[in-house]
């Protein structure tokens, strides 16, 4: 019975076990552009984050380092994120998104470059509720545009579709029959 038993219950959990997921954040920017005085700048695109990392604080709340980038930075495609501290001058990003109630950027802000070619750095004036605003790095001039609203919100996450988890009920349940079907032949055995 146990040999049966322990491998059955770790296919089992096996089977049960669902990869780990990254938490992805879908983004939004916008604000008076940095190249083109009179024009908007805008962004958009999903963001992937690590764990919680306590070392990542700013006050009280602590941070997330952000581990990938997709999305469009003024209609031109982001191609991934820069390495700590290389965007812009000052302030230098740290790719950190804080989350002390509402989630958002610091001074320090998230940079990435564009197929463009340009360094861009999103980051807040201060904390939460801050203003936001955008330096462009080379080939522009280092300029920092003029005040911007940066929002944040989970993505949506996808949902096992019925087909998969009929496959993986179907099997449950020939591997209930398998172990059914041996224990009555263990005790039509045992009755002789």
């Amino acid at each position: 019975m146990r040999k049966i038993l322990i491998p059955a219950i770790l296919c089992c959990g096996l089977l049960g076990a669902g990869a780990a997921r990254a938490a992805t954040f879908d983004f939004t920017y916008s604000g008076g552009s940095v190249l083109n005085f009179g024009t908007q700048d805008t962004a958009s695109g999903t963001l992937t984050i690590g764990s919680l990392d306590p070392a990542n604080s700013q006050n009280s709340p602590a941070g997330y380092d952000i581990t990938g980038i997709t999305g469009t930075y003024d209609g031109s495609a982001i191609t991934g994120l820069l390495a700590l501290n290389q965007c812009c001058g000052t302030p230098g990003n740290d790719n950190i998104l804080y989350s002390g109630g509402a989630q958002f950027l610091d001074g320090n802000g998230l940079g990435f470059t564009d197929a463009a070619g340009n360094e861009v750095n999103i980051f807040t004036t201060g904390y939460a509720n801050d203003p936001y605003q955008v330096t462009i790095g080379p080939p522009s001039t280092g300029t920092t545009a003029s005040y911007g609203s940066f929002t944040i919100s989970p993505a949506p996450q996808s949902v096992p579709e019925p087909s998969s988890l009929i496959l993986l009920g179907t099997g449950l349940l020939g591997l209930l029959f398998i172990i059914r079907g041996r224990l009555a032949r263990k005790m039509i055995r045992a009755s002789k």
